[in-house]
């Protein structure tokens, strides 16, 4: 893993989580974030 990004606390709501590992990027989790730019 070379990135972590920390917002901060986010209550209790599932963060979305992105993997950028390979060259297609892929949404792996759908949560606080809007995944709209990466789909």
């Amino acid at each position: 893993m070379d990135v972590i990004l920390n917002g901060g606390y986010l209550g209790q709501q599932p963060t979305t989580v992105i993997d950028f590992s390979d060259d297609e990027v892929v949404v792996a989790r759908v949560g606080a974030g809007d995944p709209t730019p990466f789909q």
